[in-house]
């Protein structure tokens, strides 16, 4: 059953077309005219997906280690979600990464610069009830216009959470129970990257869809 509903998320996230808009989407028009453009989307999308089927086994690896507060832990079901979502995000890097050096070839348009630079983004993020940390840093790039910026923080926040799936890994094969410590860690980490993704989608989204661009 819990397999089913991973492939039945899987195929919904892959159903978005190419205006997708669940994690650092629909940004892209930030950048300048070119026929390579609609790529950088593509592998956005292909690399949200990835993220976002991580963090499901990720939430399932969760589930695990919460029911053993009062039944034997399952080393091998931990084992097996831990290594499904350390592939999920070591794939989704690698999408980000394509999408990011597209981006970098290509530059970004002046006149998007500008309407970037103009946007309240305070007011924005008090109205819509967003963290005001994670809103701070994404305000930080987008601020600038800095698209690059916005991927590149969202890689390291995935190469991050590797090295906590790792560490989970190795303690399971070993056949060791991970501490509460290091699942609060995780949890923080994929929420803090999700809100981080998000925001950006939000407020780029609005940024451009007030500018007639969406």
């Amino acid at each position: 059953m819990i397999k089913k509903l991973i492939c039945v998320l899987g195929m919904f996230i892959l159903s978005y077309n190419i205006f997708s808009s669940i994690d650092v989407n629909d940004i892209m028009c930030a950048f300048a005219e070119s026929a390579e453009k609609k790529y950088i989307e593509e592998n956005v999308i292909d690399g949200s997906t990835q993220y976002l089927i991580s963090k499901a086994n990720a939430t399932l690896l969760l589930c695990e280690f919460e029911k053993a507060g009062r039944a034997e832990f399952n080393f091998p079901l931990a084992l097996e979600y831990t290594e499904k979502a350390i592939e999920a995000l070591e794939t989704a890097l690698g999408y980000y990464g394509t999408a990011r050096e597209i981006g970098q070839r290509l530059g970004y348009s002046t006149q998007k610069v500008d309407w970037f630079k103009s946007f309240n983004y305070d007011d924005f993020a008090k109205s819509n009830k967003m963290n005001m940390e994670i809103a701070a840093k994404v305000k930080g790039y987008l601020s600038k216009c800095d698209v690059l910026g916005i991927y590149q923080h969202k890689m390291d926040n995935l190469k991050s959470i590797l090295l906590t799936l790792n560490s989970i890994r190795n303690e399971l094969k070993d056949n060791q129970k991970p501490s509460a410590s290091i699942f609060w860690k995780l949890y923080q980490e994929y929420a803090e990257s999700s809100l981080f993704g998000n925001y950006s989608t939000l407020i780029g989204k609005t940024i451009l869809g007030n500018c007639g661009m969406q």
